[in-house]
């Protein structure tokens, strides 16, 4: 008999999706795990399709195995000789599925025996994931940086490839809030509190198998302040921010952004204000390939680099980096192009790289003030609050004046405990910010956020 079948594997009580169907062919044995469907439910319907044109069914039979196809059992079925055919599995497990159906004119196929490959596989799992919420812990300066430490255990034998969804509760009568969804099991997540969250606030994990069972656990509450003030350790890299604009039209290096030490003026090897590498594309650069006007390693060298300064104002760090690299390949003595390829290197998190390259520019120039605040930028990074304070220092006796270097002292003094010299040095940021209000007002708000503290 010529029968074609398509079976179709849904839950009872839930519809098929139409892309559930599919030609029957065997799967081999040792791709059960990646090809199971998982059903949250051992009641199951198995819906099945016949060519148009064959005579009506005499048998539908449904074959199980719950060893790999080592050994095959009829199953017990509801639905006659129609399609669909219902059964309940005996327990949760891996379990191979065979069709047979027979008409007038004979069987599909044979019943299956030892060592048949199934037609389907189905993971029966009806249990819900093991959660633990082990720890909810602010982190120390949470006052400044507001960040909360969460430790879970999850445990299942099938877990979805991103099963955390993380959620909070302002209090009892509060919606619940999405902290992240699509986690990776990892146990540890580190959560940046809102500004304006206080209170007894919960915390609530859940994950998710495969089957889309799911369990949740809230973390006990913790007691947050309210903080109206502006997070410490505001400094950030702004590598993409002022990168050079389109070829010709831009500025030149010179003009890029201060924030994370890429302030190339008045600094050892920087380029003039009026210096313009020029315009001829990169080659292997994703722009493509243009003309070369110059090929001097030294005109190279800045054709990469002003090229690595567009990448890095959209946002392609990796990019960057390699026309950097090369650039310096080129020109070891383009202070400006290893300056900017440290900012890139913080930008992909890889600090001790970052720092190494900050160093090297300390060990022919220790006054660099760009260097010097990248290099207390990566070691806050690193929290190693003490290094980065020493390094502040080593700023400010190079400019004095620097604002933003004493309103960062602050915050880093504010991490090691000791707010009076934080103070301290957020006046210093207010005095010296008069042209500058954008710091002058951080300065201000930290300033009113943390007062001096009295005696008991």
């Amino acid at each position: 008999m010529s029968i074609l079948l398509a079976m179709i594997l849904a839950p009872m009580g839930q519809a098929p999706a139409d892309d559930a169907a599919h030609r029957v062919s065997p799967a081999p044995a040792g791709a059960a795990d990646e090809t199971a469907r998982h059903v949250p439910t051992r009641r199951l319907r198995v819906d099945f399709e016949l060519r148009a044109g064959d005579a009506a069914l005499t048998d539908v039979a449904l074959w199980y195995s719950s060893d790999r196809g080592a050994t095959w059992l009829r199953a017990p079925t509801d639905g006659g000789v129609a399609s669909p055919v219902q059964w309940t599995a005996p327990d949760d497990g891996l379990f191979g599925l065979y069709l047979v159906v027979a008409n007038r004119a004979g069987a599909s196929s044979p019943p299956p025996g030892a060592g048949v490959a199934p037609q389907q596989w189905v993971v029966v799992d009806t249990l819900a994931p093991r959660v633990q919420a082990l720890s909810v812990r602010p982190q120390a300066g949470f006052e400044a940086h507001r960040r909360i430490e969460l430790r879970w255990n999850v445990e299942d034998e099938h877990l979805a490839d991103r099963p955390i969804d993380l959620a909070f509760r302002a209090d009892e009568g509060s919606p619940i809030e999405s902290i992240e969804t699509n986690l990776r099991n990892t146990g540890r997540y580190v959560w940046n509190a809102p500004r304006d969250l206080g209170g007894a606030v919960r915390i609530r994990i859940t994950a998710r198998d495969r089957a889309g069972n799911a369990a949740g656990s809230w973390f006990p509450a913790v007691e947050l302040t309210n903080a109206d003030g502006p997070p410490a350790l505001e400094w950030s890299v702004k590598a993409d921010r002022a990168a050079v604009g389109p070829p010709g039209d831009g500025p030149a290096p010179a003009a890029l952004a201060v924030e994370a030490g890429i302030d190339h003026r008045d600094e050892p090897g920087g380029l003039r204000p009026d210096e313009s590498p020029g315009d001829e594309a990169v080659p292997d650069a994703p722009a493509g390939r243009g003309k070369t006007i110059d090929d001097s390693p030294s005109a190279a060298a800045l054709e990469r680099y002003r090229r690595a300064s567009e990448l890095r104002g959209r946002g392609e760090w990796q990019w960057a980096a390699k026309l950097l690299n090369e650039a310096l390949v080129l020109d070891p003595g383009l202070t400006p192009a290893r300056q900017d390829l440290a900012g890139v290197l913080f930008k992909l998190a890889d600090y001790e790289a970052a720092e190494a390259q900050y160093r090297r520019i300390l060990d022919g120039a220790d006054r660099h003030a760009g260097a010097l605040r990248g290099l207390a930028l990566v070691q806050a990074a690193k929290k190693q609050y003490r290094a980065a304070r020493q390094t502040l220092q080593r700023l400010l006796e190079v400019r004095p004046d620097d604002g933003e270097a004493w309103l960062c002292l602050g915050d880093v003094a504010l991490y090691l405990g000791d707010r009076a010299e934080a103070r301290r040095a957020w006046m210093q940021a207010l005095e010296r910010a008069a042209d500058a209000p954008e710091i002058a007002n951080r300065a201000d708000r930290r300033l009113r956020f943390y007062p001096p503290q009295t005696e008991p």
